[in-house]
């Protein structure tokens, strides 16, 4: 935070209403940040520069006003934990320099430059997206753009993955990419325009659900966040990482609970075809699999190099010993595998069962645009039904 430097001339001024302007320009002229926030027993007040002052002090007669009773005192300001994706989006609205935060009770708790709020509340672990298969489920839609890449309320699937997880704390990416790869990777870029890092592992032959990530051997130091390119969850990733961690585990599962309602009694019997019991109609639940991993670096050097799935790699780190866990996931979660799927995810998107996020789009200018033309969600599925 700029105000605990133990340079005062290096951080930003903190001062009370009732100092004279007089007073202030001259901190200021010795400043170094040249801002100085106005607090009143810790309650945020405002944010005032060294350019503003100067221009107030060439009215007449201000030098002895206090600075709390300046006008236009009133600066942004974000809430304090703030996420990372809020940052961001904060930012690229506001041309602030430095971006006071602010708790309920309207106390300032840190001041911070841009620089230092794009690196608040981050993870160095990397995190990739699975984003290389061929979508066959979701045809006709998948005929023309790559499953991470079809429309989704506001952006495009993997918009809504990557903002996720960046609201989570998660800015280093790799993307899998295979199917239509070049889409992909000329929508998203190097991802410096949405304050990311993003690498691409790119498959020249589809390599299952985990071969790609041999490539990371030696890549990386930290477990790492694995989520399949079709899933969208309000589960925060931070909490499976400190799950992962707390177990010592070498591989997380991200489970959920799932059923199967069974339209028929259910009968039970013996060797000697006795009734021992009969269910009517019973729902038999089950963990299902998300496709979302915390993975150490060490598993990949189980990960064969051939076309391998994750089923593969958790069967080989345990039969060699290793540890792996289930983490439990009590939130909302779909895979967006199917046209049903789909328009599902979308009702839930707009019924708010799906957790607003602000949205963080690449700066191209396309972020609509799909082959020269624009289309959204709704017109993705009217021209699907028109079909059936």
């Amino acid at each position: 935070m700029a105000i605990t430097t133990n340079d005062p001339r290096e951080a930003v001024a903190l001062v009370p209403p009732d100092l004279p302007v007089s007073e202030l320009s001259a901190i200021l002229a010795a400043n170094t940040t040249g801002h100085a926030v106005i607090c009143d027993e810790g309650r945020y007040i405002g944010l005032v520069t060294h350019a503003q002052i100067k221009e107030i002090e060439s009215g007449n007669g201000t030098g002895s006003l206090p600075v709390g009773n300046l006008p236009s005192l009133e600066s942004p300001m974000l809430p304090e934990h703030s996420s990372p994706l809020a940052i961001r989006h904060f930012l690229s609205r506001e041309s602030t320099e430095y971006i006071p935060f602010v708790n309920r009770q309207g106390h300032m708790t840190a001041v911070m430059s841009r620089g230092e709020a794009l690196r608040n509340g981050l993870y160095n672990n990397a995190a990739v997206i699975m984003a290389g298969g061929f979508g066959v489920r979701l045809r006709p839609i998948t005929d023309s753009i790559p499953k991470p890449m079809v429309p989704l309320v506001d952006g495009r699937m993997i918009d809504r993955i990557i903002n996720h997880l960046l609201d989570c704390g998660f800015y280093r990416f790799y993307v899998a990419v295979h199917y239509m790869k070049e889409m992909i990777m000329d929508y998203l870029g190097d991802g410096s325009d949405r304050g990311i890092e993003i690498r691409y592992i790119v498959e020249e032959t589809p390599q299952g659900t985990a071969g790609s990530l041999r490539t990371l051997i030696n890549q990386e130091s930290l477990p790492i966040v694995v989520t399949n390119g079709d899933v969208i969850t309000n589960q925060r990733f931070g909490d499976i990482l400190r799950f992962h961690k707390g177990n010592r585990a070498d591989i997380t599962v991200v489970c959920r609970e799932d059923g199967v309602n069974i339209s028929y009694g259910v009968v039970e019997s013996d060797e000697q075809g006795n009734l021992l019991d009969i269910n009517e109609k019973p729902r038999l639940n089950y963990l299902i699999n998300t496709g979302m991993y915390i993975i150490n670096p060490g598993v990949f050097e189980n990960v064969p190099e051939k076309k391998c799935f994750m089923t593969d790699v958790i069967a080989a780190t345990r039969e060699q010993g290793g540890s792996v866990k289930v983490f439990q996931c009590h939130e909302y979660w779909r895979d967006v595998g199917t046209i049903d799927c789909y328009a599902q995810v979308i009702k839930d998107i707009k019924s708010g069962l799906v957790r607003n996020l602000p949205p963080i789009l690449p700066s191209t200018g396309h972020s609509d645009e799909l082959h020269g033309g624009k289309i959204s969600h709704e017109e993705m599925l009217e021209s699907i039904n028109s079909r059936n």
